[in-house]
């Protein structure tokens, strides 16, 4: 069955950075993981805290992913789910350009332009099935 009316334009551009933000989380979570790894192969100390950052990156990504691959079903929890998790992304990218990682910038950047996008009328319209002709 078709959908009466197209996905908006913005919404397939933010469509397309959740997919690079999920992909993003899974090549975070190898880099750290091989830098504990080989840590803990040396016999030095990996802080406890890194190994909750992995979990919550790896639980981000399946979570990006799937909002992605449901975006086109238009289901009613996805716009304040995917808003708070780009909220939680923004704060965690804020925190990471504070201690110097200054190309969390961009991760950072494109949180704010789902969150945007989100909140556009046309697209938050046709997200909540707004967007059909009255009867």
């Amino acid at each position: 069955m078709s959908d009466p009316s197209p996905m908006p334009s913005q919404l397939k551009m933010a469509r397309v950075i959740l997919y690079v933000q999920a992909v993003g989380n899974v090549l975070a979570v190898v880099l750290v993981a091989g830098t504990v790894a080989s840590r803990v192969e040396h016999g030095q100390r990996v802080d406890p805290i890194t190994y909750l950052l992995i979990a919550i990156s790896v639980l981000l990504a399946v979570a990006l992913l799937t909002s992605a691959i449901r975006l086109r079903r238009r289901p009613q929890w996805l716009r304040p789910t995917v808003i708070i998790m780009e909220v939680i992304v923004i704060l965690a990218q804020f925190v990471a350009v504070l201690t110097g990682t200054f190309a969390a910038a961009i991760g950072l950047a494109l949180a704010v332009v789902v969150i945007v996008t989100l909140c556009q009328r046309d697209a938050a319209a046709w997200l909540d099935h707004r967007d059909t002709a009255p009867s």
